[in-house]
């Protein structure tokens, strides 16, 4: 069975939880997939993210235009 994790990105005013699959591991990097678009999938960098009751906390600094664009899509929005 594979393990899906909840993705968040947290701003200044508002949480962003995406939910993804992990594909690959690296050294140095993890290839997640998005659980809503299998044709949806980002690298991200170990040293950005942190795992926290079962979830995937990632750094801001590593999100570029295309990261944002799945968030803004397929994440769901909180209050921070």
């Amino acid at each position: 069975m594979e393990s899906v994790y909840t993705t968040i990105w947290v701003g200044r005013v508002v949480r962003r939880a995406l939910t993804v699959k992990v594909l690959d591991e690296s050294p140095k990097a993890m290839k997640f997939v998005v659980a809503d678009n299998a044709k949806c999938t980002f690298w991200v960098p170990k040293k950005a993210l942190k795992f926290v009751d079962e979830q995937y906390d990632m750094a801001p600094w590593v999100m570029n235009e295309y990261l944002v664009n799945l968030f803004n899509r397929y994440a769901n929005f909180y209050k921070a």
